[in-house]
């Protein structure tokens, strides 16, 4: 009878355990609608193109939240205190300062061909 209990116990934690793990494989971000009723924590792993703030709303139900966009045009509603976001962001916002380094500014540009004329 004892073998029995301790066997029961054993399988409803084990149970307990594999729960927890088939949620956390099954988490996603949580993907942007019109507005952020929901955020999500899970880090978004490709590359982002761009982001804004969300201000909460009480009247639409909005969330405080970052919305990410992504290299696949997706959008992901992001929880501000989520520990991978400010990275993310900073990797952005570092490539794009690379891009616009690279790239001629249009004030370059018209100099240049006015002085060629």
């Amino acid at each position: 009878m004892q073998s029995s209990r301790t066997f029961i116990s054993s399988l409803a934690i084990m149970a307990t355990i594999a729960s927890v793990f088939w949620q956390r494989a099954d988490a996603q971000p949580e993907k942007y609608q019109s507005c952020c009723t929901r955020v999500s924590n899970e880090e978004v792993m490709d590359p982002i193109t761009g982001f804004k703030a969300q201000r909460p709303n009480n009247v639409t139900g909005c969330v405080a939240a970052v919305i990410v966009k992504t290299e696949k045009n997706e959008q992901f509603c992001c929880s501000p205190h989520a520990k991978w976001l400010k990275p993310k962001i900073m990797e952005f916002m570092r490539n794009l300062d690379r891009e616009t380094q690279t790239k001629p500014s249009l004030l370059s540009r018209i100099t240049t061909s006015s002085q060629r004329a």
